[in-house]
Formats: C-alpha cells, sequence, structure tokens
C-alpha cells in the first residue's frame, strides 16, 4: 500500500498527515498495551499473594481462587464452632456469660486447665 499521491517516491499532503496521525495512533496504543500487560502482570501476582496468604503455600488453586478462599472459611468456621462447643463443655461455669466474644478470644481469657 502506498500513502504517495505522486509516483515519485515522497509523501506529499495529505498522505503525510496520515502517516503522522497513524504513527501518533499506534505509539498511543502501544503505550496502552504495554500499561494494559503491566497492570494484568500486577493483577495476576496480587491474586497468587493473596491465595498464598489464604492457604499458606504457593500452588495452584485446586478449585479456584474464590473457591479455594471461600473452602477455607467455611473450614474455619466450622472449627470456631467446634471450639465454642469445646469452651462450653469445659467450663460450663462461665460459658453463658461470654457466649458474645469469639472463640479465638475464648481460650484467652478463660483458663482451660481446670
Amino acid at each position: 500500500m502506498s500513502f504517495d499521491e505522486q509516483p515519485d517516491g515522497d509523501p506529499h499532503g495529505e498522505c503525510a498527515e496520515e502517516i503522522k496521525m497513524l504513527e501518533r495512533k499506534l505509539a498511543a496504543m502501544t503505550a496502552e498495551r504495554d500499561e494494559l500487560k503491566s497492570s494484568h502482570g500486577y493483577a495476576c501476582k496480587l491474586v497468587a499473594t493473596m491465595h498464598e496468604a489464604a492457604v499458606g503455600e504457593i500452588r495452584g488453586p485446586s478449585l479456584g481462587v474464590v473457591e479455594d478462599v471461600r473452602a477455607l472459611r467455611e473450614e474455619r468456621d466450622a472449627a470456631l464452632i467446634k471450639l465454642d462447643q469445646l469452651c462450653i463443655q469445659a467450663r460450663p461455669d462461665i460459658a453463658p456469660g461470654w457466649t458474645a466474644l469469639p472463640s479465638v478470644e475464648w481460650c484467652a481469657i478463660m483458663d482451660l486447665s481446670q
């Protein structure tokens, strides 16, 4: 494809302007592509770091990142319920007064060695 209006090989007038406009557009699109590539890389790294923090190791998701985190949260919640039950069994005398506290604080507040 030639942008040359005249067969002398030298672009003139509107063709030269079209070339300049296309070069500017190419530069802008290249910069946008590079920015998107960088943002995508950052997002992938952030999700991988969050997944590692949630599952405790660097590995690919078993089900999916969101599903893995949901499963861990459900497992944690079940363990906290079990901890509540164990704390109530261990100290039935004071357990009713502490039901508003999260399970993690139960064992720190109560001396379960009694």
